[in-house]
Order: structure tokens, then C-alpha cells, then sequence
């Protein structure tokens, strides 16, 4: 049977895979809200997450380290997600998917593990070369404040 034959809703087999892999893969919708995103605001998207995991004051925020940090870990996590769905898409479109399913969820996985140490490390350097220290609050909150020189 060729690769290219119709299937029931008269469209080529392969077209009705990519429809059903741009459906169902969540990496490709972040990388399509990322590269959205990207061209829309003047702030790196990653700085309104950045609340999220750890509050920072706007003294912190307005560091020219800390914002190209974020400007950093917006184009690297447009690239993760860039990435695993270029990865998914040729696996999709070229092994069977018995083997599609386990490999392009391995794949994803260590795409996504090395964006998160690369995130980790860029961000601990920075903060290091900024003078932020974090702290936990009472309430269990991570925290990060500018440590003042004695």
C-alpha cells in the first residue's frame, strides 16, 4: 500500500496524520502560542511566569542582567518547543506508529530535561552575578531579594 493513498475522508494518508499530530501534540500549540507571544510584547514571556515560581520586586525585575535572563529563556523555551514538535513531525511522518509513540515521547522528554537544566543554570549564574539570594517566607513561598552589600 503506498504512502500516499487515500484514506476515508479522501485526504493522502499523510495529511491526515500531520492534521491529527497538530491536533494532539501539546508541544506544538505552546511553540505556536510562544512564537505568538514573541512578536506581540515588548516583555519576554518568560517574565510573566517568572512570578509564578518565585515573586520578584520591581527593582529586581528592572536589572538589565535579569531581563536578558528572560529574554534568554523565552528564545530557549521557543526553541524547546520548536524542537520537540519538529522531532514529533519527522517521527510522525517517517517510522511506524508503534514505534512513533514510544520514541517521540522519549524524545520529548529529553528535549524538555535539557531545557530545564539549561533554564537552572542560566538563571542560578545570573541571580549569582546580580546579587539575588532567595529565601523561603513563612508561608512556604519562594522568595528573591537583591542582598545589600555590608
Amino acid at each position: 500500500m503506498s504512502r500516499y493513498h487515500r484514506a476515508d475522508h479522501g485526504l493522502p494518508v499523510e495529511r491526515q496524520r500531520l492534521r491529527l499530530f497538530r491536533a494532539a501534540d501539546p508541544a506544538y500549540a505552546r511553540h505556536c502560542r510562544h512564537v505568538r507571544t514573541l512578536g506581540r510584547i515588548g516583555r519576554p514571556l518568560i517574565a510573566k511566569f517568572a512570578a509564578d515560581f518565585c515573586p520578584l520586586s520591581p527593582d529586581v525585575l528592572a536589572r538589565p542582567g535579569i531581563v536578558q535572563l528572560f529574554r534568554r529563556l523565552t528564545y530557549l523555551w521557543a526553541a524547546v518547543n520548536a524542537s520537540t514538535a519538529a522531532v514529533s513531525l519527522t517521527l510522525l511522518l517517517t517510522v511506524p506508529t508503534a514505534v512513533f509513540v514510544g520514541t517521540a515521547t522519549v524524545a520529548a522528554w529529553a528535549i524538555s530535561c535539557t531545557g530545564v537544566v539549561l533554564t537552572v543554570s542560566d538563571s542560578v549564574r545570573t541571580a549569582r552575578s546580580e546579587g539575588l539570594a532567595t529565601a523561603i517566607e513563612p508561608n512556604g513561598a519562594l522568595r528573591a531579594y537583591a542582598v545589600t552589600p555590608d
